[in-house]
């Protein structure tokens, strides 16, 4: 079952983050696939997204010639998503959980950008054993994993955009990162603040994460700053059986 705060926090910000924003990280994610030489080919041209978002990377995968199922949670941004990927016929949208929805198997990737660690460690391990079952022999999965190094240094920092104040947190008892938003209008007043709180994974923790899950990772990427310095790693991960 997924925390209380989950719809509540990805309905708040889909609605807050401007789309060039969203547009711009889907321009670095598709080169991140290029780096790493994975790129549609026949019979293996199949990608699964888990939470899509507004579905940018989503239709920019369907145009680069992959074969999309999305599937996202909140029902706003499931619509949105539906919207980007109208004119691709081989691409859909699942709404729903993707712990329980039923989804097709043999896919050649499945992307996960942003979200991972909702919930408790059996949670991410019940997600990432589907994951291996969704994935053909082989196949690759990408998962972004926040770094606790950065966010328990980053504590109280707080960033001001047109629509929303944002601030981080940590919780280091059991290694969570706490993101709040609050709604602005014109005037400065704020609306109610939703947080999004994500378990941190040092990659030894993320090695022992995925023991018997039917995944292995294959590879750390990071921006260019140290491990310890970056928000975020990508966990290139490969189905072992």
């Amino acid at each position: 079952m997924l925390p209380p705060w989950v719809e509540p926090f990805y309905d708040a910000q889909f609605q807050l983050l401007p789309d060039d924003e969203r547009a711009e990280q889907q321009a670095g994610r598709l080169q991140v696939l290029s780096t790493l030489g994975i790129a549609p080919a026949p019979g293996a041209d199949t990608l699964l997204e888990i939470g899509p978002g507004g579905g940018q990377f989503a239709a920019a995968a369907a145009r680069a010639g992959w074969r999309v199922t999305a599937v996202e949670l909140v029902a706003s941004a499931a619509d949105a998503t539906q919207r980007r990927l109208a004119p691709f016929e081989h691409a859909q949208v699942i709404h729903g959980d993707a712990l329980t929805v039923p989804l097709p198997a043999d896919f050649r990737l499945v992307c996960y950008w942003d979200g991972f660690g909702v919930g408790d460690d059996h949670a991410q391990r019940t997600l990432l054993e589907r994951m291996a079952t969704q994935l053909a022999p082989g196949a690759d999965a990408l998962v972004e994993i926040y770094t606790p190094g950065y966010w328990e240094a980053a504590v109280g920092r707080e960033q001001v955009f047109e629509g929303f104040r944002r601030r981080y947190g940590f919780d280091a008892t059991h290694s969570r990162m706490l993101d709040t938003w609050w709604p602005r209008d014109a005037e400065g007043r704020e609306g109610e603040g939703h947080t999004q709180s994500l378990r941190c994974y040092r990659p030894d923790e993320l090695r022992t994460l995925l023991r018997d899950t039917g995944l292995r990772l294959e590879q750390l990427h990071t921006t260019g700053t140290p491990l310890a310095e970056s928000w975020s790693y990508l966990a290139h991960l490969r189905r072992t059986r």
